[in-house]
């Protein structure tokens, strides 16, 4: 399971299908039908999915018979086989049984699973109708053959040591087929000294040596909101790159990451690479500063206006302030920067000597308090006429008046415009002394809440 603290939109991965891994090979889903040997005890009869491969091997649906009281190791049934020895009329036969794979195991392909083996030493039975009876009690050997068609022993597989424990234990069986293709799997019991003797042996519970684990490809995942993997596994062992054991990793920062990961069985090495980014940056307000080129009258002071939310400022001339005071005609730029991105802007400032030279504020306050509630120009000359449009930053057109004593309150259309930055011009009808004179002025305004 993959727990992660950041949304979607933080948050860029690919999930990998569930991996079903085992020992060394691509066969992962379960490839012997009735694992666990269940079914009806019953004496020379074995269970569903399993057949003995000749007439003198005859199998026992345990527990019940012969003398065998043992409890399944994982269900309710087992199997036994058993060795004859040199008497009798099936003397010298083992008995085996076998299972057709639900898909074969190729040449060169290594299949790999757990096998639950025992000895029973209260296995016999009485001989005719008289009164001897005939003890198995010697520990056997079990060996795993393996062939294309029904009951050809092509190959063998595996051996295991002589099972003398009465305990159930697990062995681990590993097979790898170099000769044919295996499409079914003998089991058979054998001598534990390699002479005739009468023993037996016990099978259940055959598992894969698989596990799952759901794991991530390389990703990217956000500042501060940290990735948790979570791969636990029954029986599970782990080892992190850093030495950590714990199923839990909590991945906070960029790099490579890996954990090996057994079940005592399987073993698997998974990794990853990971980035990280400010994920604020995808909801965060851009920079908008508008830079302008402006003519202004020569003894006029106007003020550059960089201000942005969160910003930080460097102007060519070495101030650090939002806002810059121009007199001087030139070219001036500033740097705004914030955590997410940095943009420059220029304002090229040019002055020329003004008729009708007019002054106006670079902010106003329309809040009703009495004080710098309007946006009023003012001319050193008397005006006699003047038009003034006013645009935001979009370019649309908020306000305009011709009338020299309607000053403008922060309104357009009776709508009560947001706090900001505004463009104005202005054209001007002006007397100075016996002349009559005409200009036009741009500017900058803001409206201050």
């Amino acid at each position: 399971m993959i727990i992660a603290n950041s949304t979607e939109r933080f948050l860029i991965r690919k999930l990998l299908l569930l991996a079903l891994l085992t020992c060394g090979n691509a066969a992962l889903a379960q490839r012997i039908l009735n694992p666990s040997f269940e079914g009806t005890p019953q004496q020379n009869v074995p269970p569903d999915h399993w057949t003995p491969c000749h007439r003198f091997s005859t199998p026992d649906t345990q527990p019940g018979f012969w003398e065998v009281t043992k409890i399944a190791s994982d269900g309710s049934t087992f199997i036994s086989l058993v060795t004859r020895g040199n008497q009798g009329p099936f003397a010298n036969e083992n008995e085996d049984i076998q299972t057709e794979l639900v898909r074969p195991v190729v040449v060169g392909e290594t299949f790999t699973f757990d096998m639950d083996l025992s000895f029973s030493e209260n296995w016999g039975h009485f001989i005719g109708f008289g009164s001897d009876f005939l003890n198995y009690d010697t520990p056997a050997k079990l060996k795993v053959f393996g062939g294309l068609n029904s009951c050809e022993k092509t190959e063998l597989l595996w051996e295991s040591p002589v099972i003398e424990h009465t305990e159930w234990k697990t062995y681990l069986i590993s097979i790898t087929p170099q000769t044919t293709d295996v499409a079914f799997l003998i089991f058979q019991a054998d001598f534990s000294t390699g002479s005739p003797e009468f023993g037996n042996i016990q099978l259940d519970h055959i598992r894969p040596c698989s596990f799952e684990v759901e794991w991530v490809s390389d990703t990217v995942i956000c500042e501060n909101e940290p990735l948790v993997l979570d791969v636990t596994i029954p029986n599970g062992t782990y080892e992190w790159q850093d030495g950590t054991v714990s199923p839990l990793y909590t991945i906070q920062n960029a790099g490579n990451y890996s954990v090996v990961v057994s079940n005592g069985c399987a073993t698997e090495k998974f990794e990853l690479e990971v980035a990280t980014r400010n994920c604020l940056c995808d909801t965060a307000t851009p920079i908008q500063t508008v830079p302008f080129d402006s003519t202004k009258c020569r003894q006029v002071e106007i003020t550059l206006d960089a201000t942005t939310p969160g910003g930080s400022y460097v102007w060519n001339t070495g101030s650090n302030d939002p806002t810059l005071p121009v007199k001087n005609p030139g070219l001036y730029s500033v740097e705004v920067s914030n955590s997410c991105e940095s943009k420059t802007f220029d304002f090229l400032i040019e002055t020329v000597e003004c008729a009708c030279n007019i002054s106006a504020p670079n902010v106003f306050t329309p809040n009703g308090d009495g004080l710098n509630d309007v946006f009023e120009i003012t001319g050193t000359s008397d005006i006699a006429r003047y038009n003034l449009k006013v645009f935001n930053r979009a370019g649309v057109n908020v306000y305009q008046s011709n009338q020299l004593d309607a000053y403008w309150d922060g309104y357009s259309n009776r709508n009560e415009l947001p706090a900001g930055i505004y463009y104005y011009t202005v054209e001007v009808m002006c007397i100075q002394g016996n002349a009559i004179l005409e200009n036009s002025f741009n500017g900058w305004i803001t409206i201050m809440k």
